[in-house]
């Protein structure tokens, strides 16, 4: 309401601006005012001041179209920032319930596997959508194997007992390769995440998988 107002105000003012110098001309056109107006005025000078104001309003009607773009892109300048706030912060909150998704156990201190197998997909989605969490995402998912699949310095023993044919269920026949287990699902899960990863060429260092048991993953089609 106030601007309408204001706009009403500025229109009225430049018309009366404007149209008032034609007003004087018209009438000393005419003689009116017993020559108060002084002399009267040709039909080429009426012309000449008739360009005149055409030219002005032209350059007035330029000036106004000029300010509405301007408006009309900052607008939209503000928009688009509010809207790549509004996504910073939906990817925010996408963020950390996926990452609290990750340590989910039940009553008794168990992984939730179909909880925690949500989370890390979740995060895979956040890594692709957005490139600059993508690094971040592949190190919490590192973080979360090197934790989940630790090297045990038992497991060379562990081996070294199946190749010897002392281990019991792991026990090899003679010719045989030794039975090894591949990691959880979870651990798979990240693996596949990470060999089929999107901003791989954006990455500031090679992923860090090191001092981990992966033996018995499946590392078809990944590229790490």
């Amino acid at each position: 309401m106030i601007h309408a107002a204001r706009r009403w105000a500025f229109w009225s003012l430049a018309g009366v601006l404007v149209s008032w110098p034609l007003v004087l001309l018209v009438l000393r056109h005419y003689g009116v005012s017993g020559g108060l107006l002084g002399p009267a005025v040709t039909i080429r000078e009426l012309q000449a001041y008739g360009t005149f104001v055409a030219g002005l309003v032209g350059l007035f009607v330029v000036w106004a179209t000029l300010r509405r773009t301007q408006a009309m892109e900052d607008r939209a300048r503000a928009l688009e920032a509010q809207v790549r706030l509004t996504e910073q912060g939906q990817i925010t909150e996408r963020f950390t319930r996926a990452v609290g998704q990750l340590g989910a156990t039940d009553d008794q201190g168990n992984p939730r596997l179909e909880i925690r197998l949500g989370g890390i997909y979740s995060l895979e989605r956040i890594a692709k959508d957005s490139e600059a969490d993508h690094w971040t995402v592949m190190e919490i998912l590192t973080a979360y194997v090197r934790e989940n699949a630790r090297w045990r310095p038992d497991a060379d023993a562990g081996a070294e007992a199946c190749a010897d044919g002392n281990a019991g269920e792991g026990e090899r026949e003679e010719g045989l390769p030794v039975k090894t287990f591949p990691p959880g699902v979870d651990v798979q899960a990240i693996l596949d995440v990470i060999g089929r990863r999107r901003w791989r060429d954006s990455e500031p260092a090679e992923v860090h998988l090191g001092e981990t048991d992966l033996r018995g993953a499946d590392f078809r089609d990944a590229d790490f």
